[in-house]
């Protein structure tokens, strides 16, 4: 019994999905300073 591969020709890593999270101000406006303020900003993590 043989195994399928695990990646697709062409692409020795798999897929990757990746997603962008706009936050957004109680008022529903786009908020561009906690956007713009860097990761896990929002969180309380201190890198």
């Amino acid at each position: 019994m043989s195994t399928a591969p695990t990646a697709a020709p062409g692409r020795p890593f798999g897929r990757v999905l990746t997603a962008m999270v706009t936050p957004f101000t109680p008022a529903g406006a786009a908020d561009h300073v906690t956007a713009t303020a860097g990761p896990s900003a929002e969180a309380g993590v201190v890198a």
